[in-house]
């Protein structure tokens, strides 16, 4: 399972202006992505604005999965479009996050870290 967090702002649907993310929501999906992973396998990686999740899951449900990354503060729209992709039987390319993307002439590549380092540095740095 996989999860697409901004840490700076929220696009709550296609062609709509994003709003700037509350420092209460950041902090409740930081908390709930800290909970989770307290119980599973995860590896969260910085990306240049935010996060990228990747939660191992024994048994996969997608309804229960679209819930939980919902819940986790996960890109509604990337959600939606996963939906409509299964909607229509394309299952090969829901949950996908790039490793790398170029941006304003640059590379820019997600730098990872088991969970666990993940919350004992941001403890750190608090």
């Amino acid at each position: 399972m996989t999860v697409d967090l901004d840490l700076e702002e929220r696009r709550e649907e296609i062609d709509t202006k994003p709003r700037r993310l509350s420092e209460l929501e950041l902090l409740m999906y930081l908390l709930r992505l800290q909970y989770v992973c307290r119980s599973t396998q995860c590896k969260i990686c910085r990306t240049r604005k935010g996060l990228h999740v990747y939660i191992k899951t024994n048994r996969y449900d997608f309804e229960k999965v679209v819930g939980l990354r919902l819940w986790l503060g996960d890109d509604p729209i990337r959600v939606d479009i996963d939906i409509l992709r299964i909607r229509r039987g394309v299952t090969m390319y829901i949950e996908t996050l790039f490793q790398a993307k170029v941006a304003h002439g640059k590379v820019s590549k997600e730098v990872c870290v088991d969970a666990k380092q993940f919350f004992r540095n941001l403890v750190k740095h608090l």
